[in-house]
């Protein structure tokens, strides 16, 4: 968490943090043009791991939430890192990566690293998300832009 920290300080990033009962997280936004990134963070001593955790920032329309739901398991097959989960509860979709620091020391270029990672590929889906959902797309379009930039 100190780490973590730290990187965003050196930064001078904004951001919440919270240690509770052995749990601890740290929050932070960034404004884009379109739609807004939220990182939270979830360091796990005992399993030795950080989970980064990010809800897209809109909800996803009843009529939509096949097509979203579709295309967040045809992106998750393409992808290398990470997983978009899709929330039936809320009709919310959420980007998760996790990485390990197990038997080493966390360093502030592999937080760096992992937050950069997050950010791009929610900074390329947060839009096409929200365009599938609005329907300014179809699935299919969605499908075939994946690995695009």
């Amino acid at each position: 968490l100190d780490t973590i920290c730290e990187m965003m300080d050196d930064n001078g990033w904004h951001y919440k943090k919270k240690e509770e009962d052995g749990e601890f997280s740290v929050a932070i936004g960034f404004d884009t043009e379109d739609y807004d990134i939220n990182l939270h963070f979830f360091v796990d001593l005992q399993t030795q791991k950080i989970t980064l955790l990010s809800m897209l920032p809109f909800s996803i329309k009843e009529e939509s939430v096949d097509a979203c739901a579709i295309a967040a398991c045809e992106l998750n097959y393409s992808m290398k890192d990470g997983d978009f989960l899709y929330d039936f509860t809320h009709n919310s979709l959420f980007f998760k990566l996790t990485t390990s620091f197990k038997g080493s020391l966390l360093s502030k270029s592999l937080i760096s690293s992992f937050m950069d990672l997050a950010y791009a590929i929610l900074d390329i889906y947060n839009d096409r998300f929200a365009a599938l959902n609005d329907g300014e797309i179809s699935l299919s379009d969605f499908i075939n832009r994946i690995g695009e930039k």
